[in-house]
């Protein structure tokens, strides 16, 4: 344990670790997950998850199933939910999620 927690620090003092924690301090502004534009993305998910509530949409298809769903940025392909466990509810259903 102590060899992979030390091989961890190593690596993040290697690669830099500001960057890291300046992405930290972003979340601590109010807005940053709106103007990051996850908080619509989200609340596109929950309601594609309402309209396949039971058994979702199926593994591997959220990208297609969300075309119908998506509100901003339209002329991007948006295959992943940004949220692990909303993009698993909707494609799984509540079933699956649970």
């Amino acid at each position: 344990m102590v060899v992979i927690l030390a091989g961890a620090l190593v690596y993040a003092l290697w690669i830099g670790i500001n960057p890291v924690l300046s992405r930290f301090e972003l979340l601590k502004e109010g807005a940053y997950l709106e103007v990051e534009g996850r908080l619509p993305l989200w609340r596109s998910q929950v309601q594609l998850i309402r309209d396949y509530p039971l058994l979702g949409t199926g593994l591997g298809t959220f990208g297609l199933a969300f075309r119908r769903y998506q509100t901003l940025a339209l002329d991007l392909y948006v295959d992943h939910g940004h949220n692990d466990y909303l993009e698993f509810a909707s494609e799984t259903g509540i079933l699956g999620f649970l």
